[in-house]
């Protein structure tokens, strides 16, 4: 379909969705919950409070995060330019910088046809460099494939079924090292998250000796 006068001049602001967001962390909690609140406590033993204080950080934390997400992330595509406002800085290209606006699907997804799968957009340079990525888990379909029409430059689906290390061979720009291996960044975010505990444990462990609600044991 070719484009109008209007489609021309028009200015195209995108926003990601929190009821995408919500539906889907909904879901993951439903399987992972369970587990990372047996970890937690777990990890803070004997002390169900530390665990509590633990998980209420978390939570803290992440909502913040949240929010700084969905009040500040825009992508607003113009003629000529695609300006995309993220948590913290917003960065900016021309259209003749663009090479391409890949789809991958998410682990997980079944079909590719448009709004019926998740999946994550990337935007690609003509040098094949990654711009920016878009994870279908905060955004919603139908919003994806709107934007990667309105950026007007090629629009690539990755099929489903594809190894990770075959879409990065095969689509150069889109997905990144934790795609590829993602037991070691699973192992990286563990060892990671074990040692904030630990340094929590013993800095909690040092007040209550300073404050003398814990004894050390005396010889003898």
């Amino acid at each position: 379909m070719s484009a109008t006068p209007d489609d021309l001049t028009a200015v195209r602001e995108f926003q990601p969705s929190w009821a995408a967001f919500h539906r889907r962390f909904l879901a993951r909690m439903l399987m992972l919950g369970p587990l990372l609140l047996l970890v937690v406590i777990v990890a803070a033993w004997p002390s169900i409070g530390l665990a509590l204080v633990l998980l209420g950080a978390a939570g803290v934390l992440g909502g913040l995060g949240l929010a700084v997400y969905f009040g500040r992330v825009r992508v607003t595509v113009q003629p000529g330019r695609v300006t995309v406002r993220g948590p913290l800085r917003t960065r900016s290209w021309r259209t003749d910088e663009l090479a391409a606006a890949v789809l991958v699907p998410q682990p997980g997804a079944a079909l590719m046809r448009p709004g019926s799968a998740t999946a994550t957009l990337y935007l690609v340079s003509v040098d094949d460099r990654r711009l920016f990525w878009l994870s279908g888990g905060l955004w919603e379909r139908d919003a994806l494939d709107e934007l990667a029409a309105a950026i007007g430059v090629q629009v690539i689906t990755v099929p489903p079924g594809l190894l990770a290390e075959e879409i990065r061979d095969r689509y150069p720009g889109t997905i990144g090292w934790t795609a590829v291996h993602p037991w070691l960044f699973a192992l990286v975010l563990a060892a990671s998250a074990a040692a904030v505990m630990f340094i929590v444990l013993v800095l909690t462990t040092v007040v209550l000796i300073a404050t003398g609600e814990l004894q050390l044991p005396t010889p003898g």
